[in-house]
């Protein structure tokens, strides 16, 4: 069967019944892999069949199942990359998302899949070029994009992949960087849409949290950090910010200050304020009470109602009957009796985030509810 009989056949099959593409998408996955029809280190095998469904969706004014469409294309070049351990070129497809959700009025979305594409162009072009290419048309004429924004992006993809890792087989990795040097270019939007977790990726960087020394592995968990926040609607973030710095000297560093700039009422927004710090903890063993109380400190000197600590081995006193135990009773005690609170969020929880998939809000959200509501 040729890519031209299989996508008839699919769109066929769509035209019965252009509501629900599941059974679509599951085949093209199924389809979708090196030596098989659909070969992903082929792009245009890619474009023959993925791009022509979802582009038969939108003719059809289907956006929202063009958009299922294009993610799972993305999701699927993703997951292959993991798993033969080579990158494969995702412009078509993060493009394409790109388009959807513009068309959707999901800017925020749409100008984080555009950024993307045009990453994944910066590594197709030789040398040191910024190529001019439609996910940059698009970034310049519709969110007054400069030729400056550009070089910045071309500029932290490259010295990302100079690195050597396999970080940059991401575009994600080159947004996160571009969010840690407060160079991302991406419009606050209403509401309380989150931009898809690349499972993937976020496989990757749960992977890397072991590794290095302790000074790597702070890193590491910062960056993963940095990723889920920066997925969450209408943020900022701000890396490693002293307080009151003199000289070389400072009185405290918070890992991640992020800002919620979003104009509509959300859930999130009442739950964790306008600002919430994060902290990261890449340790062996949990948190204790001492470390607890020194972040407490650092949101009540901010005015921080809520604060978030990234702990592989979460809280000490998670594993005594209950739960109920040294930090963990000293985190509930906080919020009864200060009104602050602290949100853990373990490997576990990362685990089940890169399993399953869904917003980084919603587990931030659970966790929040897991301490306003837990008693002693």
């Amino acid at each position: 069967m040729t890519t031209a009989q299989f996508c008839a056949e699919l769109i066929q099959e769509l035209q019965k019944n252009p509501i629900s593409v599941a059974s679509t998408i599951e085949r093209l996955r199924q389809n979708t892999d090196e030596g098989l029809l659909i070969d992903p280190t082929n792009e245009q095998l890619c474009f023959e069949t993925w791009l022509n469904v979802f582009g038969f969706l939108l003719q059809s004014k289907l956006p929202n199942q063009a958009a299922e469409v294009v993610m799972a294309w993305y999701d699927r070049l993703n997951e292959l990359q993991a798993k033969h351990g080579h990158k494969y070129h995702k412009g078509g497809a993060a493009h394409n998302a790109g388009v959807c959700f513009f068309s959707l009025g999901e800017s925020t979305k749409g100008v984080w899949f555009f950024t993307c594409a045009y990453v994944e162009d910066v590594y197709n072009s030789p040398n040191n070029l910024i190529p001019e290419t439609l996910a940059g048309q698009h970034l310049r004429v519709h969110f007054n994009f400069a030729q400056s924004d550009f070089e910045t992006i071309a500029a932290a993809a490259r010295e990302l992949k100079a690195l050597g890792n396999s970080l940059w087989h991401f575009p994600e990795a080159t947004l996160v960087q571009l969010a840690r040097n407060r160079k991302l270019r991406i419009p606050l939007q209403r509401g309380a849409s989150n931009v898809p977790v690349n499972r993937p990726f976020l496989r990757l960087l749960i992977s890397m949290l072991p590794d290095g020394d302790d000074n790597l592995k702070k890193k590491s968990l910062e960056f993963l950090a940095s990723y889920l926040a920066a997925t969450l609607p209408g943020v900022r973030i701000s890396p490693n910010v002293k307080a009151h710095p003199q000289g070389a000297t400072f009185e405290h560093e918070i890992d991640l200050v992020v800002i919620q700039y979003g104009s509509t009422p959300t859930y999130l927004l009442e739950a964790l304020g306008r600002h919430f710090l994060i902290e990261c903890k890449n340790w062996d063993k949990p948190v204790g009470v001492r470390d607890l109380n020194h972040f407490v400190a650092k949101m009540r000197f901010s005015r921080c109602k809520c604060g978030i600590i990234f702990s592989r081995e979460g809280l000490s006193g998670d594993a005594v009957p209950q739960g109920l135990g040294f930090a963990r009773i000293t985190q509930l005690r906080w919020y009864q009796q200060d009104d602050c609170v602290v949100i853990v969020i373990t490997k576990d929880d990362l685990d089940e985030l890169a399993a399953h998939g869904g917003g980084f809000s919603e587990t931030l959200l659970s966790a929040y509810e897991s301490v306003r509501f837990s008693s002693e």
